[in-house]
C-alpha cells in the first residue's frame, strides 16, 4: 500500500465574495483556512488522525463596504482578542488605526486580517490537537456565550458578548492580583471606541448569566474556569474562580456601576 503526500494550499473560497452576511463570517473563514483534517485509518491500520497545516494562507482583496455596520463592529471584538493574545505591537496598531479600520480602509483591514491569520495559525500549529494552548482563543467567550444564552440568541451579537467577556476577564484578573487596571482601561477604551458594549446590558439577570456559565464547555468538575489576560501578549488559561467573586465582578460591570476612565 502506498500513500501519496500532497502539499495543500488552503484558501477559503467565500473570501472572494463581494459582500458578506457579516464580518463574523469573514473571521470564520480565517479560522477555516488554518487547517484541514485528513482521516487515514483505512490506509494505515490504527493510525491517528493527522492534521495537515496549510503551507500558505492567501488573503484576497475583499469588498466589505456593503457590510452591516453592527456586524462589522461585532467582528472587531475577535480581532481585538487576537491583539491581546499577540501582544503590544498588534494591540498598539489597533489603537492607533481604529479610525481607519472603522472606515473600512482597505489597507488597514488587510493588515488587520493578515495579522489575525498569522496569530491563529501560529497557535494552531503549536497545538493542533487542542491539548492546551488553543484555549487562549476562548478569551472572553465564557461570559460571551453566557450572555448570548441568557439574553436569547440574536439579541446580542457574538462579538458584542465576547467584548464584554474580555473586559470582565481583565477586571477579574485584576481582582485576583494577576492583571492590571491599565489593561482593563485599554480594553474598555478600544472596545467602546469601536462602538461595542463594555458593561453587562441593562435588565440582564446576574443569576441567569452565572447559571449559563456552568454550561460552558470549559467548566470541569463543576468549577468555573476562565481565560484571563494578564498583560498584552500574556494570557493564562484554566483559572478556577469562586462563584462569589464571579458574581461580585459581574455586579461591578452592570450599567451605571462604573465609568470608562476608572
Amino acid at each position: 500500500t502506498s500513500i501519496a503526500i500532497l502539499k495543500e494550499y488552503s484558501v477559503p473560497s467565500q473570501v472572494v465574495a463581494k459582500s458578506f452576511e457579516d464580518i463574523y463570517e469573514m473571521i470564520k473563514q480565517v479560522s477555516r483556512s488554518q487547517m484541514s483534517e485528513t482521516r487515514v485509518e483505512e490506509m494505515y491500520n490504527h493510525a491517528e488522525n493527522t492534521l495537515q497545516v496549510p503551507e500558505i494562507d492567501s488573503i484576497i482583496s475583499i469588498e466589505i463596504k456593503t457590510l452591516d455596520k453592527r456586524e462589522y463592529i461585532s467582528g472587531l471584538a475577535e480581532v481585538i482578542k487576537h491583539a491581546i493574545i499577540k501582544g503590544e505591537k498588534f494591540l498598539g496598531y489597533m489603537e492607533e488605526n481604529i479610525e481607519s479600520i472603522l472606515k473600512m480602509d482597505s489597507d488597514a483591514v488587510e493588515i488587520m486580517i493578515s495579522e489575525c491569520v498569522r496569530i491563529k495559525g501560529g497557535i494552531v500549529v503549536r497545538d493542533e490537537k487542542e491539548s492546551g494552548l488553543r484555549r487562549v482563543l476562548n478569551l472572553g467567550h465564557t461570559l460571551g456565550h453566557a450572555l448570548e444564552a441568557s439574553m436569547g440568541y440574536g439579541n446580542i451579537r457574538h462579538g458584542e458578548g465576547v467584548g464584554i467577556g474580555m473586559v470582565f476577564a481583565s477586571l477579574l484578573a485584576g481582582i485576583l492580583g494577576k492583571g492590571s487596571l491599565e489593561l482593563t482601561v485599554r480594553l474598555k477604551n478600544i472596545l467602546a471606541g469601536c462602538g461595542l458594549p463594555v458593561s453587562i446590558p441593562e435588565g440582564v439577570s446576574i443569576q441567569e448569566v452565572v447559571d449559563a456559565m456552568y454550561l460552558d464547555k470549559k467548566v470541569r468538575s463543576k468549577n468555573l474556569e476562565f481565560v484571563l489576560p494578564l498583560e498584552p501578549g500574556k494570557v493564562e488559561c484554566g483559572i478556577v474562580v469562586d462563584e462569589k467573586i464571579v458574581r461580585e465582578t459581574l455586579g461591578k460591570m452592570e450599567v451605571g456601576r462604573w465609568k470608562l476612565e476608572e
